[in-house]
């Protein structure tokens, strides 16, 4: 479930089931904190948010066009932060998507238009918190994002860049590895970058077998041993289990957020 603060419209988070994309209402604690209780504009700006949502959802159901900057524009002039477009809204709509295509409710044209403008979407959300930055272009990220799927489309690295975002926004560098390339030529890339930690996008059951083997091959890496994050589609949804030794699994943002925040800690 999908909750956003009545009060100021902001992504509070998710709750169990996560692969469930109802959008609820409540209050967050800044809202707490300045007394909101009594505002009576909240039903007039809960309602606009949720045809937002189905709107975008038509977009994808229905592959119908949409511009990206338009769409980001009206998120702004509704008072959302671009991030929280991001977390609380894109993101619930991609799962929907992939849980649409696999029960062949949508064509692979469509499900290729969502992702196009997603992409496009998430890209220009990027390059706002990035801006002046160049964290992506750091030599040495903190975090190293990589798709599993060696050669894959870059339309099903999707995820990976929300999680992109998710990271600039917080000031963290971060690159994304997309389209996938084999464990032999990640490790060294790995050596390299010396990132912190190292993601891995579990989008399928079968790519768990990827992680693996990237797993058993950082213990003879030279230099510093990254943390090894899992998340992705299969994970977030129940499809796949990590049960590799020494990772840290991440079903949604806000557990990569604990790991962001406690890493910070210990620097």
């Amino acid at each position: 479930m999908i909750s956003w603060c009545s009060y100021c419209q902001k992504y509070i988070g998710e709750k169990e089931p996560l692969e469930v994309y109802g959008m609820s209402h409540g209050i967050c604690v800044d809202c707490i904190a300045r007394g909101a209780f009594t505002d009576p504009a909240v039903p007039g700006r809960i309602r606009p948010i949720r045809e937002f949502y189905q709107r975008l959802y038509q977009v994808g159901r229905y592959g119908r066009p949409a511009d990206a900057p338009a769409i980001l524009a009206e998120g702004r002039g509704m008072g959302l932060d671009p991030l929280d477009l991001l977390v609380g809204i894109v993101q619930p709509l991609q799962y929907e998507m992939g849980r649409a295509w696999e029960r062949n409710e949508i064509s692979v044209q469509q499900e290729h238009m969502f992702t196009a403008t997603m992409q496009e979407l998430v890209e220009t959300v990027a390059v706002y918190y990035d801006s002046g930055k160049e964290l992506r272009e750091s030599q040495h990220p903190r975090f190293l994002l990589v798709d599993p799927v060696p050669g894959g489309q870059p339309g099903h690295s999707l995820g990976l860049r929300v999680v992109e975002a998710f990271l600039l926004a917080r000031g963290t560098a971060c690159r994304v590895v997309s389209p996938g390339i084999p464990v032999e030529e990640l490790l060294p890339f790995v050596e390299s970058c010396k990132p912190a930690f190292l993601g891995i996008s579990i989008t399928l059951p079968d790519t768990t077998g990827y992680a693996r083997q990237v797993e058993h091959r950082l213990a003879h890496l030279n230099g510093p041993i990254p943390g090894l994050i899992l998340g992705g589609y299969a994970l977030r949804t129940g499809m796949a289990v990590a049960d590799i030794p020494g990772v840290t699994v991440c079903r949604n943002l806000r557990q990569l957020d604990e790991v962001l925040q406690a890493s910070a800690g210990e620097g």
